[in-house]
C-alpha cells in the first residue's frame, strides 16, 4: 500500500475520516500518472489516497481459487475492490471509503464525491465512454511523454 496524501478534516465532509482506495496489482505502468489525478483530488477532498498494489492474504481475504473462466482472469482482484472498502472501513478506521479504477483520471473541478453522495450511502457511476476515452487518452500521453513501452490493454493483468 502507498498513502499519497495525507489525510485532513478539511473539505465539505468535516470531521469524517475519508479514503480513496485505487487497486493497482500486477503491472500496471499507467497507473502512477492516474494516482497523481487522484493525489491533489484526496487532498481537496480532504481524503487520504491509498494505493493498493498487492492482494490480501489468504488469511486475510479468503477468497476461494477460481478458474480464469467463465468469466474475467484474476477473479480476486477484482473482488478486492469491495474487500478494500471494507478493509479501509473497518479495519484502517475510515468513516467512508471511495474505491477507484487505476486506469481513471479525476479531471480538474470535478465535485467533492464525498459532498454529492450522503453519509451512510452507497454512490457508484457507470464510466462513460467520452470519459473512458479521456482516461486512456491521458495514459496515452503519459507513455509517450516519458518513452514508455505501449502495454496493451488488459484489466486482468498481473
Amino acid at each position: 500500500m502507498v498513502d499519497l496524501a495525507p489525510a485532513s478534516d478539511g473539505g465539505s465532509s468535516g470531521k469524517h475520516r475519508l479514503a480513496i482506495v485505487m487497486p493497482s496489482v500486477g503491472t500496471r505502468p499507467w497507473a502512477d500518472r492516474c494516482a497523481e489525478t487522484f493525489s491533489w483530488y484526496a487532498a481537496a477532498c480532504g481524503a487520504t489516497l491509498h494505493v493498493e498494489t498487492t492482494l490480501p492474504t489468504f488469511e486475510e481475504f479468503p477468497f476461494p481459487k477460481l478458474a480464469d473462466r467463465p468469466g474475467r482472469k484474476m477473479k480476486l482482484a477484482y473482488a478486492c475492490k469491495a474487500y478494500f472498502a471494507w478493509s479501509y472501513l473497518t479495519r484502517h478506521g475510515y468513516d467512508r471509503v471511495a474505491v477507484v479504477d487505476d486506469t481513471c483520471c479525476v479531471r480538474a473541478g470535478s465535485p467533492d464525491l464525498f459532498a454529492v453522495v450522503p453519509f451512510g450511502s452507497c454512490g457508484y457511476t457507470r464510466t462513460s465512454a467520452s470519459h473512458a476515452q479521456d482516461s486512456f487518452q491521458e495514459i496515452e500521453r503519459f507513455v509517450e511523454e516519458t518513452n514508455m513501452p505501449a502495454v496493451p490493454f488488459d484489466p486482468a493483468a498481473t
